[in-house]
């Protein structure tokens, strides 16, 4: 209902609720925030908050998100979260603002590790590509063509997996995946 160019919420039990999210909670480090406004009107969406931005007068909701925090007295904006994936809705950026919370409380931070450029330079297929590039010069000839399927391989099964999240089972199930396809690696 609207009084006053203004929405009023009449359901009781959506107040109740609302009411009900703030209490008991540690205070959020960080804001989401709406990368664009509506794209009707140019209006800021208005948050609601646990459940998402909409603009009241043309009732759309933003597209993308970016999370909005101070860390270490620098002003930080992330706009995807550790697998480059864009922020595309409200609840994948709640849960990566709670993730991002529990590793700053953990001391375990890395803003790095969120920001797409930084992000690439780190992906397993690009490091082989550039590793490739630097080795296949000082080959021999006759190792050129098996080097290159070695390191096809190696990129075909981590893909763009951040190298500085590669633990030990990682690299035992590579030489499992390659023994199973044939591709023999010596030890």
């Amino acid at each position: 209902m609207a009084v006053n160019g203004e929405i009023v919420l009449t359901n009781t039990d959506t107040i109740l609720y609302l009411l009900e999210l703030g209490r008991g909670e540690e205070k959020m480090i960080g804001y989401i925030r709406p990368k664009d406004r509506c794209a009707v009107g140019q209006c800021r969406f208005v948050e609601i908050k646990k459940l998402g931005y909409l603009c009241p007068a043309h009732k759309t909701t933003p597209k993308r998100f970016f999370i909005d925090l101070f860390y270490k007295g620098k002003r930080v904006k992330l706009y995807s979260d550790k697998q480059g994936r864009v922020l595309d809705s409200y609840g994948l950026t709640l849960n990566l603002l709670s993730h991002i919370n529990f590793e700053i409380k953990n001391h375990s931070f890395d803003p790095s590790k969120y920001i797409r450029q930084e992000l690439e330079a780190y992906y397993v297929s690009n490091l082989l590509d550039r590793f490739l590039a630097s080795k296949i010069d000082t080959l021999a000839p006759s190792y050129k063509s098996d080097y290159k399927r070695c390191v096809s391989v190696a990129k075909n099964f981590f893909g763009v997996k951040d190298a500085r999240e590669l633990r030990k089972l990682d690299i035992i199930n590579y030489g499992s995946s390659c023994s199973r396809m044939g591709h023999f690696i010596s030890p």
